[in-house]
């Protein structure tokens, strides 16, 4: 008996029918949810020690904006680099 021929994957899900990928992935997702878990404890503590909503907002900007101020030389780099406007 013949067998009809595998499923080709879904458009955009190739690469997850490498075992690589994968495991890099579920190590990516579970960073990922560590980070968020620190913020939401770091938070709390916060709030548990002040109980100052505001403390909490200083808080929460100053976890953010690392990421924003160091996300823009590199994107003015490579901006300057390939002479995009």
């Amino acid at each position: 008996m013949n067998s009809p021929p595998p499923k080709p994957p879904a458009r955009g899900m190739e690469a997850f029918g490498f075992r690589d990928f994968r495991r890099y992935q579920l190590a990516r997702v579970t960073a990922i949810l560590g980070a968020e878990a620190q913020s939401v404890a770091v938070a709390w503590q916060v709030y548990s020690i002040t109980h100052r909503a505001i403390d909490l907002g200083y808080t929460g900007l100053a976890l953010f904006l690392p990421g924003l101020v160091f996300s823009f030389p590199p994107a003015t780099l490579q901006i300057a680099s390939t002479g995009a406007r």
